[in-house]
C-alpha cells in the first residue's frame, strides 16, 4: 500500500479524520489534498490545523453512519448542520460536486433546513491502493442524510453514537441500521478472544486494504467490497488499550504491539 490507512478519532472538543485524502468543500466549491479533516466545537481560538467544519453543536453529540463504502460524519441542531461525508474510494470531481448538491438540497427540501449559510459539507476519499470496481448510489446517500440527521438532532447521549447499515438480505428484506451500544450488546461475544475489548466495535480504520488483515470479495450482488470478518486485530485489549492512548497510531504499529503480546 502507498500509505498507511484512514482512521478517526475524537480528541476533547474535536474529531479528527487522518490520512491522505483528496477533498472537496462545498462552500467555496475548492477541491484539494489534505491528512487532516476535522469537526471542531471548541470555539475559533483552538481551531486545529487542517481543513474541517465548525459546529456549534457540543463534540459528544456526533454522529456516524457507516455504509458499505462511505462513512458520514454528522452533528446537527435544529438550525444548522456539518457534514462530512468520506468515500473509501476514488471520486471525480464531479462525483463529489453531485454528492455535496446532493446533500445540500436534501438538507433544504427534504429536512428543511432554511439557508445554505446553515450548513457545511465536505466530500473525501481515501488516496490508497482501493477497490477499482466501487461506486456510488446517489440515492442511498439521499437516505442516509435524511435518517442520519434526523438521528444527530437528538442528542440522547454523551458519547458519539454509532450506526452501520446491515444491507437487505433474506432475513432483512430492506436492510436496516443497527446502532451500537456497548451496554448489553447482544452480539456479544462476536469474537473467540478471551477478555474481548470492544472499544472499536466498529474499526475505525475500515477499510484498510492491509491482505494480512482482510481480503477483497464478491458480494452476493455481484460487487467488490473489502472483507476482515476474520480480523480481530482492535478487539484484543492490548492493542485496544494502547490505539486509546495512541489515537494517531498507524496500522503497522498495531500489528507490531499484537506480535509483541503473542511472541
Amino acid at each position: 500500500m502507498k500509505n498507511d490507512p484512514i482512521r478517526y478519532y475524537r480528541n476533547g472538543n474535536t474529531f479528527f479524520l487522518r490520512g491522505k485524502c483528496n477533498l472537496y468543500v462545498a462552500k467555496n466549491k475548492c477541491v484539494k489534498e489534505e491528512d487532516t479533516i476535522f469537526i471542531h466545537s471548541g470555539g475559533v481560538e483552538t481551531v486545529p490545523k487542517g481543513t474541517g467544519l465548525l459546529t456549534t453543536t457540543p463534540i459528544r453529540y456526533l454522529c456516524i453512519f457507516k455504509a458499505p463504502t462511505s462513512t458520514l460524519f454528522i452533528t446537527a441542531s435544529k438550525t444548522d448542520v456539518q457534514i462530512l461525508f468520506h468515500h473509501a474510494d476514488p471520486l471525480s470531481h464531479a462525483d463529489m460536486r453531485d454528492i455535496a448538491d446532493l446533500i445540500s438540497n436534501t438538507l433544504m427540501f427534504d429536512l428543511n433546513y432554511p439557508q445554505q449559510h446553515s450548513m457545511d459539507i465536505i466530500i473525501s476519499y481515501s488516496i490508497l491502493d482501493s477497490n477499482e470496481n466501487a461506486h456510488v448510489v446517489l440515492p442511498f446517500i439521499k437516505e442516509v442524510v435524511i435518517h442520519g440527521v434526523v438521528r444527530a438532532q437528538q442528542h440522547v447521549q454523551n458519547r458519539p453514537a454509532f450506526q452501520i447499515f446491515i444491507p437487505s438480505s433474506s432475513v432483512i428484506p430492506n436492510g436496516k441500521w443497527h446502532e451500537w451500544i456497548p451496554e448489553g450488546c447482544s452480539y456479544y461475544p462476536c469474537h473467540k478472544i478471551a477478555n474481548q475489548a470492544c472499544d472499536y466495535c466498529y474499526c475505525p480504520f475500515y477499510p484498510c486494504y492491509d491482505k494480512e488483515l482482510g481480503a477483497c470479495i464478491t458480494s452476493s450482488k455481484g460487487e467488490k467490497v473489502w472483507s476482515c470478518e476474520t480480523c480481530a486485530l482492535l478487539h484484543h485489549p492490548a492493542v485496544a488499550m494502547y490505539l486509546k492512548a495512541h489515537p494517531t497510531a498507524s496500522l503497522t504499529e498495531l500489528k507490531n504491539i499484537f506480535a509483541e503480546q503473542n511472541e
